[in-house]
This record gives C-alpha cells, sequence and structure tokens, in this order.
C-alpha cells in the first residue's frame, strides 16, 4: 500500500514492515568485484552459497531483510558514488515490491541510468504467502505479476533471470522449495542459486 495525498492505495497485500539492518561485503571487494548483488531478505539467504557457487565472478553485495526495490536502487547508487561500476549488476529484489507494484517501472529505468556502461541483470519473484488468507494470497499473486511484467517490459535493456516460471511449472516445487510461499528454505537456496548461475552463464557469459 502506499499514501496518495491523503487516501491510502492498498493493492491487497498488506504494508510492507521496516527494513532490516544490512548485511554487506568486506569493504574492500567494492573496487575489485566484477559484479554486484542488492537484494532483500531472499537475497541474504542464499549470498553465501552463491559467492562459492559463482567463482570465479567476485562479487560485493549489500542486502537486508525487509528491503524494497526502491531502496535497492537508493544503495547502489550510494555505492557508485564510492567505487567505480562493476561489469555487472545482480538485482534479487520485487518480492517487498508486491505492498506497492506500481513503483517498478521508475525503480528499473533508475537503475539502469545509473549503470551507463555496466550490464542490469534481474531475478524476477514468486511471492504467495502461505500463513495468509486466501484474498491475501490472492493479491499477493496478483502483485507478483505486476512486479514481473515491470521487468520483462523492460527487456532487454535488463536482463531477466526467471524464478517464477520455473516454480510455477511444477507446481510442487513451491512447497518443496520455499518454506512460506517467498523465502528459499535448504533445497530452494541450491536451487535458486542454480537458476542464479544458469542464467548468468546464458545472458552474461564468462569470457
Amino acid at each position: 500500500s502506499r499514501t496518495v495525498g491523503v487516501l491510502m492505495v492498498s493493492y491487497g497485500s498488506g504494508t510492507l514492515g521496516p527494513e532490516g539492518a544490512a548485511t554487506t561485503c568486506d569493504p574492500a571487494l567494492w573496487d575489485v568485484a566484477d559484479m554486484w548483488v542488492f537484494g532483500d531478505s531472499i537475497a541474504q539467504r542464499c549470498m553465501a552459497d552463491l559467492v562459492t557457487l559463482l567463482a570465479p565472478r567476485v562479487l560485493a553485495w549489500d542486502t537486508a531483510n525487509g528491503r524494497a526495490t526502491t531502496a535497492c536502487v537508493d544503495r547502489l547508487a550510494l555505492f557508485l558514488a564510492e567505487h567505480p561500476a562493476p561489469s555487472v549488476v545482480l538485482m534479487l529484489s520485487g518480492a517487498n515490491d508486491i505492498f506497492d507494484p506500481t513503483v517498478m517501472p521508475a525503480q528499473i529505468s533508475r537503475a539502469l541510468s545509473l549503470l551507463p556502461e555496466s550490464v542490469l541483470v534481474w531475478r524476477d519473484v514468486q511471492v504467495c504467502r502461505t500463513s495468509q488468507v486466501e484474498a491475501v494470497k490472492v493479491a499477493d499473486q496478483r502483485n507478483t505479476g505486476w512486479v514481473n511484467l515491470a521487468l520483462h517490459d523492460a527487456q532487454p535493456a535488463v536482463k531477466v533471470i526467471e524464478w517464477a516460471r520455473p516454480l510455477a511449472s511444477k507446481p510442487s516445487r513451491l512447497t518443496a522449495y520455499l518454506s512460506d510461499g517467498v523465502h528459499p528454505n535448504t533445497l530452494g537456496v541450491a536451487y535458486h542459486n542454480a537458476i542464479i548461475q544458469q542464467g548468468l552463464e546464458r545472458l552474461v557469459p564468462l569470457p
């Protein structure tokens, strides 16, 4: 939801809570990494294994629980002001934008404008929180589609790695790989990271 003037506009998924503390890499990595990663709690769960899996790529990262895309782009701008741009930026965000999916086109455009010489890769999202009532689950799915449509409409300027489609193509994966309809469990982290690895190999292959 968001406030427009004195009106509260709701998209049916509720309201995003406060952002948690940032988890970031060794500061020395920002000047040497060939790929930067920004994201939310899903990214936090996946980063440790992703760093190992994507070697020899060198990653720098900054993530936080409850972080939406606007905040991810804010952090991107902050680090670009202090460090040279990497060759690739990977955004693992969008799940928290189900609460207001209308922000996505502007934030995608903003990220692209900050990265005139870099490749921007974005993993799409899958959210249908199992703890919620049916009406909210429906809203989650609708807003997930809204977020993902904005990402896919931004192609080819943005390189999109699909996460929603592989999960939906075999519905049992939603319960096998997601602990709550959003966050990957241990099996899900491995599956998510394999999809990221394969997507990067296809979209931004190593020389």
